[in-house]
Order: C-alpha cells, then structure tokens, then sequence
C-alpha cells in the first residue's frame, strides 16, 4: 500500500479474487481492536478482526502507534500460522466462520497469553458467547483444552475454543443471555477479572444490555474457570467437606456457536464418599491448593476441573458454587439449593438441644459459668452447660438461655459472615442473641437460623465432626445433617 493505492500487481494478494473482487473468506473485517504487550512490554500489538477472514496480530511502532506491515505474505515460524504482508499474522477463523471481538493478554503468573473471542451474533437472542484460548507463544499456535488450534477454527468453529457463558437461568433469579465482547484484567496480585456484556432473559429489557464483571480461577491445569455470579467483592477461600456437600443447581454451557435458546439446568448432590446422584450421576473429589479448593467432578464420562467459590446469588443470598471446565472444551457451573425453610414453633422451656445425626448435645465448653465461652457439641452428661432455656420473644424470634447463669447464646460480635464463631455471652439482648426455629425434611428435626441472617444461616457443627469438642459456628443452610437439631425436654 503506498498513498491509498495498491502499488502492485492485486493478483498476487490473496485479498482479491481473481476477478478483482474482495475475498471476505481470506481477509478480515477491520474492527475491534485491542492493544496488547508482549511479556517484556518491549512491542506493542493490536490483535483485530472479525467473521470474513478472522482475527489477526500486527505490530505497532510502540512510540507513534503507527502498524507495522509485515511487507511481504509468509509463514510464522514458531506456530506455523500464515503472514499477511498488509494484515499480519492470522491466528484464529476465516472462511467467514464467526468470531469477533478479540481481546489478548499476557499473564505473568502462568507465563500464557490468553485469547478471548466472541461467536454468534450480539442480540439477545444471537447466541453471542465467549471463548478462551491461550498460549506460551505471543503468535501461538493458540489452543484450547481440547487440543484444538484456534488458527484452524475457520470450519467447524463451534468446536474451537471454551465456551465460557452460555444462556441461563438459576431457580429465582434473572435469566441470561448473550453474554460477550470481553476484555479481561490481571491485578497485580494474580486476581483475575472477566468484563463483558451481558444481556438478559426478560422480554422487558429488549435489547438493553449491562456490562458485568466476574471473576476467574486458575483450576490444577492452568485453565482459567469463570465465576457462577457476578463480582460482588467476595474473595475465594478454602473448604472442607461439610461446606460442599449438598445440592447443587447444575448448567452446562455446551458448545453451541449461535444457539439462542436457554440452557436446561440440572440438579445434582455432591454426596459424601465423593459420589454425584440426581438428574447426572458421578463421581467427585477435592483438594486443597495453595490459596483455594479445586474440585474435580465426572460427569457422563468426562473430567471437569475447578474450583469451589462462595459468592452472593442475584438475591444476596450466600451460595456455595462450583465451576469448573473439562477437556472436551465444556463449561460447568454448580450454584447451591436450600431446602424449604418454613417456621416452626417450640414452646417455651428448658431443653436438652441434640443432633440426631452425632448423637451429641449443644453445650458451653467445659461446663464453665463464663462469658464469652464457647458453643460445641458434647456427649449428654446431665450438666448445666448443656441446658438451655428457650424463650419466644415479641419479636417472633426466640433466645437460649444457659442454665449456668445470665447468659445466652451469642453470634459473636454479631457478624453476619459465613464461620462466625457461636459463643455464650452475657445476657445482653438484641439480634445476635435471637433466633428462629426452622422446619427441616426430617421429622422433628429443626435448624436454629441465626436472626442477624434472616434464618439464612444456622447452627452447623465445624466439617461435619461428631467427636466431642467440635465447634459450633453459623453457616448458610445446605440440608446437611450437621445443621439439624431436637429438642428434648430437660
């Protein structure tokens, strides 16, 4: 190119038919571009391009932003993807196939560069989604956890990379569809953030869209996992058993390029003895890492690898979530389900308060008329400490009185978060010293739901423990028998 104009012979330029026309199928659409560094940010690129002939890299004099044409058509030797003398180098589509959107960066954690396209069209009901590839090389090849390279995506492209959100809903929340267009941030402390646009289920909204950000985990093979509910400032932690087990609403994305219908969601239990039952059946386990929990899950056959992440649902109810991706290039998510919590009613007086599961008793620690001391479980011994009065209050909820004095039980410093410490504490009043007695699917079996957390959370026996001593903190409701009480006349 030279002033405008062609300066050579057109039929030596793949971007022309031989009839002088333009060959969509080979040259891109010129839009969407992104800047990028490579990983010493000593040259700059721009990665663009869409459906037509694909996405492609060219560089950028890093002072004056001015392209870099690579001046003649070749090969790029280290991941064998073609040169473009105006273009670039093409490292995913063509053949018209979709793909839009590009963004690329580099992640000095893990040492890849991320790609991320956009398929499908971007209505509502286009099907828009996102897909991730990566790399160790800036040019590729660029391949997914399938195997594939995306250079090869211009036929068959719904198999090429993972779909990261397809279109769905959770059991009473708002529906999603046509999340894309992303670009995505590295903190300097290795957190990773995913920002895109969503767009939504209800007819109401038409076309309107939101931008949104999630975040995502590295899982045991450096594939980068996207997370069930949008970034709401929760920061991921590790897990034990009790905390997991439980059901789970159950989606996933599939592979679909432009499908605009809903995802059907499943629900399944992650059951002890690392077995999976419900409309999927499988197997599960977990392990601890150096700052989360992954989780390994099979279904139908295949291996999805990820991660449990406690996060906010669309209502701000705490949820135990798990998502995870396999190498068939599918996604997972898992959100948590509560069973139906209805009030129940207990009268008045003193009781012995049991899980039925253990066999122990709710008690203050070592029998010791002194505030704070700790709730546990203990082996009935007739004592004091596991006595407790039980009283309902005007304000519909109840409060425990311990037989060893004026004392009751107390949400410790009355914080709502999960793993707040249950404690006996002087009898001072006020809602972290109240709380409701909720059915559960067992017969005479209740949770105590803390007032604080609107019943939301409740008393739960520390990783499921039946051993004497084991701690007692608030936890939100997963229908396990840690969280179930009785109550037995004293």
């Amino acid at each position: 190119m030279n002033k405008g104009k062609i300066d050579k012979n057109v039929k030596t330029w793949k971007c022309f038919n031989s009839n002088g026309s333009w060959n969509e199928r080979y040259a891109p659409n010129a839009i969407d571009p992104t800047l990028f560094y490579n990983a010493d940010e000593s040259r700059l690129f721009m990665v663009y391009g869409s459906w037509s002939g694909g996405i492609f890299i060219l560089e950028l004099d890093k002072k004056t932003g001015q392209p870099l044409y690579p001046g003649k058509d070749g090969k790029e030797s280290g991941s064998g993807n073609f040169i473009d003398r105006y273009f670039g180098t093409h490292i995913a589509g063509a053949n018209h196939m979709s793909g839009e959107g590009s963004f690329l960066l580099y992640d000095k954690f893990t040492k890849f560069y991320w790609l991320y396209l956009t398929y499908g069209g971007l209505t509502t009901t286009g099907g828009y989604n996102m897909r991730l590839f990566r790399s160790n090389k800036l040019f590729g090849p660029y391949t997914d956890p399938a195997g594939r390279m995306a250079q090869n995506s211009g036929v068959d492209v719904y198999k090429y990379g993972i779909k990261l959100i397809g279109n769905y809903q959770f059991a009473g929340q708002p529906g999603y569809r046509s999340a894309g267009h992303n670009s995505a941030f590295i903190s300097d402390d290795g957190k990773y953030y995913l920002i895109f646009h969503q767009r939504f289920l209800d007819p109401s909204k038409g076309e309107y869209h939101e931008v949104r950000v999630r975040q995502q985990f590295l899982n045991e093979d450096n594939w980068l996992c996207t997370a069930v509910y949008e970034y709401k400032n929760e920061k991921i932690t590790k897990f034990s058993e009790g905390h997991v087990l439980g059901t789970y609403e159950l989606v996933n994305h599939g592979n679909t390029e432009k499908d605009g219908s809903m995802l059907r969601t499943l629900t399944i239990k992650l059951e002890k003895g690392g077995v999976v039952s419900g409309d999927q059946t499988g197997t599960w386990s977990m392990k601890d890492g150096s700052s989360y929990t992954y989780i390994n899950i099979k279904l139908g056959g295949i291996t999805y690898k990820g991660v449990f992440f406690r996060q906010f649902d669309d209502n701000g109810v705490s949820k135990m979530t798990f998502t995870a991706i396999g190498h068939n290039n599918l996604a997972v998510w898992g959100s948590s389900t509560f069973p139906s919590q209805s009030k129940a009613t207990i009268a008045d007086g003193w009781y012995y308060i049991r899980n039925p599961v253990s066999g122990k008793y709710l008690q203050a620690h070592s029998n010791s008329a002194v505030s704070p001391n700790n709730i546990e479980i203990g082996t009935k011994k007739n004592l004091n400490s596991q006595k407790w009065k039980l009283t309902n209050l005007s304000s519909g909820y109840v409060s425990l009185e311990s037989k060893l004095g004026n004392f009751k039980i107390d949400i410790e410093n009355g914080r709502q978060d999960d793993g707040t410490n249950i404690r006996m504490f002087a009898n001072l009043g006020g809602d972290a010293q109240e709380y409701v007695i909720q059915k559960s699917a067992q017969s005479n079996a209740y949770t105590i739901g803390t007032k604080l957390t609107k019943g939301q959370k409740v008393f739960d026996i520390e990783n499921g423990s039946t051993k004497d001593g084991a701690n007692v903190p608030q936890w939100p409701v997963n229908g396990l028998a840690a969280q179930l009480w009785t109550f037995e006349k004293v």
